[in-house]
């Protein structure tokens, strides 16, 4: 039992009751009870309190999460309780699988229908987006160069297994650059290199003549540019 001595003490203990402790009274039983304690003519007044005071319930869900755009998250309660309300996805299991960066909240009710909540944060981070440019070619015999800005924390280049930023290229094939940033996300991009064999130019057989006569040399008129060396005819 408990005995006020005053009755504005009976209103705070009251709210108190139910406010911290989640005793199942209606406000209209409380002000029924403080109604009461202001028209009784004692200066002492007794009332019984309830038979259990249910502890409210404590609720985690994890800590606040990173992770790289494309993958997902499982955020779940520690424990098991009688229903569940996840927010913004209104899904009502016990865990949910997101991918989205946001701000995840769970509110839980027991089975003695005392609730309680928590809050996880999830960001995703985007994925890195080297650029190797187009594709390209080259004679045999010559190399090109490819890469991207030092920006990131790891390279590797496939298949020569090369850690830098940059790498000479002269073999016909695909490369591919794979690069890991800060936060741990992976890109990647790739370059195809196309080697054209050289032209065979064929002029016959060295030939001698006499003072006064000429001959003519030529090859086929198939390709792009002709160039004459020494007399620079084209």
């Amino acid at each position: 039992m408990v005995r006020f001595l005053d009755k504005s003490v009976s209103v705070i203990f009251w709210i108190i009751i139910v406010w911290c402790f989640n005793v199942e009274y209606s406000w209209v039983t409380i002000f029924s009870l403080v109604l009461l304690s202001f028209q009784t003519p004692k200066s002492t007044w007794k009332v019984k309190l309830p038979s259990s005071i249910f502890d409210k319930p404590i609720v985690n869900v994890g800590n606040d999460t990173t992770i790289c755009e494309g993958n997902f998250v499982n955020f779940s309660s520690d424990k098991d309780f009688a229903s569940y309300d996840w927010q913004p996805e209104n899904q009502t299991s016990k865990s949910i699988i997101v991918s989205q960066s946001g701000t995840y909240i769970l509110s839980i009710t027991d089975t003695n229908l005392c609730s309680a909540s928590d809050t996880v944060n999830l960001i995703v981070h985007p994925l890195p987006i080297p650029n190797l440019g187009n594709d390209s070619s080259v004679c045999d015999g010559e190399e090109i160069v490819i890469g991207v800005e030092d920006i990131y924390a790891n390279y590797e280049w496939i298949p020569n297994n090369f850690t830098g930023n940059k790498i000479k290229i002269n073999t016909t094939g695909k490369y591919i650059l794979e690069v890991t940033d800060l936060n741990g996300c992976i890109g990647k991009d790739s370059f195809q290199l196309f080697v054209d064999t050289l032209p065979i130019v064929d002029l016959g057989n060295d030939t001698t003549i006499c003072l006064g006569e000429n001959i003519i040399l030529s090859v086929e008129n198939i390709y792009s540019e002709y160039k004459w060396m020494p007399n620079n005819f084209s």
